[in-house]
């Protein structure tokens, strides 16, 4: 299967690199600092499970790619219509995109490109960042869950889980992708902002009872909005969501890091998208409103 990572920087640079390893024919799409020491030094992975360097082909423009199978689709979620129309020349008749991306509605903005045909659905569960140019630290979870929007099991589904499984990255095929989706933004919407608000780790927050409060607070939000638009979720996805905090250990969030390195944030995907499905439920959704006025004034103040 002939792969390509579309914007392959902490999330996409992971597991393209892992799949590189284990011989795949892959090509990463990066730019700048990082796609230059790529080229030069290969990628290096610092990972919990084992760190390793992997010479990788890396790209700045999908003309140089050409047509694929399989385009692993892991820009930030702010990008996704501008990236998914540089795709063009890599997408052919049997060509599929499975979006890794944070944010709930990134699979209809590619689908209004390229039709509800070509999309599969992922969630990544991983802690990971770009260290430096070509280097990328892995420091919790690792694992994904993808499947077909219209709950089937397909050839191409059990293809992809095949690829993954066998370089060593746990998959999960999922007959409800949309409502893992909605779980991990229980997840996302509450610790995403809140580190980024607190400049905390996830374990520091989890230490501190008031800002427990507010998590929980934001989470009981997203799964209420969740239950209006017709998701089977319930109050056991908080559980669920603290359970995972606790068990992949300590680690920045991805908003937090891009904060920190001046780089635009996903607020609008992981809250603000809350507060606009909340407005069509007629949820009210005040926590949630409150993490996005903040974070947004903080990105604007800098």
């Amino acid at each position: 299967m002939k792969v390509a990572v579309m914007g392959a920087g902490a999330v996409g640079g992971y597991f393209g690199g892992v799949l590189a390893k284990n011989g795949a024919d892959i090509t990463l799409i990066a730019r700048g600092k990082h796609l230059e020491a790529m080229r030069k030094e290969g990628l290096h992975i610092k990972s919990y499970r084992g760190d390793f360097r992997v010479d990788v082909r890396a790209a700045s423009d999908p003309e140089e790619v050409g047509p694929v199978e399989l385009i692993i689709f892991t820009v930030k979620a702010y990008d996704t219509e501008g990236a998914i129309g540089l795709c063009s020349p890599m997408i052919q008749k049997n060509t599929c995109i499975l979006s890794l991306q944070n944010g709930i509605d990134n699979d209809e903005k590619i689908a209004g490109a390229v039709g509800w045909e070509k999309v599969i659905g992922g969630v990544a569960y991983i802690g990971v960042s770009v260290e430096e140019p070509g280097v990328i630290c892995h420091s919790a979870a690792g694992k994904i869950a993808l499947g077909e929007v219209d709950r089937k099991i397909t050839h191409r589904i059990r293809r992809i889980a095949e690829m993954f499984s066998s370089a060593g990255v746990p998959c999960e095929i999922s007959e409800d992708i949309i409502k893992l989706k909605w779980k991990k933004l229980v997840w996302n919407a509450a610790f995403n902002a809140l580190t980024t608000i607190t400049r905390a780790s996830v374990a520091e927050v989890l230490s501190d009872a008031k800002l427990m409060e507010i998590a929980v607070a934001a989470m009981h939000e997203v799964i209420e909005v969740a239950q209006k638009k017709g998701i089977d979720i319930d109050e056991a996805a908080i559980q669920d969501a603290l359970t995972l905090s606790k068990n992949v250990g300590d680690f920045k969030t991805s908003m937090l890091q891009d904060f920190e390195s001046g780089r635009k944030t996903e607020v609008e995907a992981l809250n603000g998208i809350v507060l606009r499905k909340g407005r069509e439920a007629n949820v009210k959704t005040p926590v949630n409103q409150c993490l996005y006025s903040l974070v947004s004034f903080m990105e604007k103040k800098r």
